[in-house]
């Protein structure tokens, strides 16, 4: 698997790869709708986004975004393909998040995790910090997770 920087002719693949694993745990179809504008990626964005992608064979199998400025940065965006599921390209890629991030000079970066990934990221290291309200469904809460960079 090799990972890289993202290009911005890439946008709009990266963006329907996270809708696709967004449905892969059963959201309803008004759900997914809205959730296709807030994980969306602009090709204008790709570098500002730090927007990094995984790719086996030539074909993007996950993608990242880690936005901000030291001190705490945020992993806004953390999708793999649902046929790569569970084949290790997401701890790879949270490997590199932790290893870019500290590049940047980011002591730590939250996470506000879809229910269904929380435990991975717990299982990566992160803490729960607390809870945010869900810019897609009103009265639904995401956990806010935090996960320090060690220095290196």
């Amino acid at each position: 698997m090799r990972i890289r920087a993202a290009r911005p002719d890439e946008a709009a693949f990266i963006s329907d790869l996270a809708v696709r694993s967004k449905a892969y745990w059963g959201y309803d179809d008004d759900f997914l709708a809205g959730s296709r504008i807030q994980l969306a990626v602009r090709p204008d964005e790709v570098a500002r986004r730090r927007v990094t992608v995984a790719e086996r064979d030539g074909v993007v199998v996950g993608f990242y975004a880690l936005e901000g400025d030291p001190p705490v940065g945020v992993l806004d965006l953390m999708f793999v393909d649902p046929d790569h599921l569970r084949a290790g390209v997401g701890r790879q890629l949270f490997a590199h998040v932790v290893a870019t991030a500290r590049a940047a000079g980011l002591t730590a970066f939250t996470i506000d995790s879809d229910p269904f990934a929380e435990d991975f990221y717990l299982t990566m290291g992160a803490i729960r910090t607390g809870e945010t309200p869900s810019p897609v469904r009103a009265g639904r809460k995401l956990p806010r997770l935090t996960f320090a960079v060690a220095s290196g």
